[in-house]
């Protein structure tokens, strides 16, 4: 079986270098002790940590999920444009209908909390991980939220198209305290649990960092 354990190829060993100052990179180091020879990324957005994910741990397969079409369109016509980019993760916008070793889900879990945390638990197989890294915003005003959101294309197209108030309540309303207890109520055992995790991506963000084991019988 493939462990998501260092296996010492020159490409990843150099993918893990230059990821392990980042909060991606540091997120994927602690996911190398489970075992997980298929793993899926949830909203798989622009395909940047699936692409990782798949470097990262080269003996696994990675499968990157999106429900919208146009994204995966967008990723796999990056994919032909470029034969020779190392993304070895394959693409799709149809739900999955298997079970993985490990399911990943970054920044997408805020969007409707109980219903993506039911639909995370459901494709992780028995004994499986999940594994979720957030937003940990809670306590901040809308001042300053706004002060630090709508830095990139992505951002600017969420303030415009849900407006400031939407925006804010979303990412601000969920934290590890709630995903933790959803994951726990659905039958997940945690084993790692950490927030207030700063991130530098664009501007000075916090995040959350949630693993969990699902249950035999679960």
């Amino acid at each position: 079986m493939s462990t998501l354990e260092t296996t010492g190829t020159t490409h990843q060993e150099r993918v893990r270098r230059s990821a392990s100052d980042s909060p991606i990179g540091r997120f994927l180091k602690l996911l190398e002790i489970y075992p997980a020879e298929r793993i899926l990324i949830f909203g798989c957005g622009n395909s940047y940590l699936a692409s990782l994910t798949s470097q990262y741990f080269e003996g696994s397969s990675v499968l990157g999920y999106d429900h919208n079409p146009d994204k995966i369109k967008t990723i796999t016509d990056k994919k032909r444009r470029y034969p020779g980019r190392a993304d070895y993760a394959r693409y799709t916008c149809n739900k999955p209908q298997d079970k993985f070793d490990a399911v990943i889900a970054h920044a997408v879990l805020h969007h409707n909390p109980e219903q993506t945390t039911r639909e995370v638990f459901g494709l992780t197989k028995q004994g499986g991980i999940v594994a979720v890294l957030d937003y940990d915003l809670q306590g901040l005003s809308e001042k300053e939220f706004l002060r630090i959101w709508g830095t990139n294309r992505g951002e600017i197209i969420e303030l415009a198209t849900l407006g400031n108030q939407e925006t804010y309540r979303m990412h601000t309303s969920f934290g590890l305290e709630q995903c933790r207890t959803m994951m726990e109520q659905l039958g997940m055992t945690t084993l790692h649990a950490q927030g207030n995790i700063l991130a530098h991506f664009r501007t000075p963000t916090k995040h959350f960092i949630y693993i969990g084991q699902k249950q035999p019988g679960q």
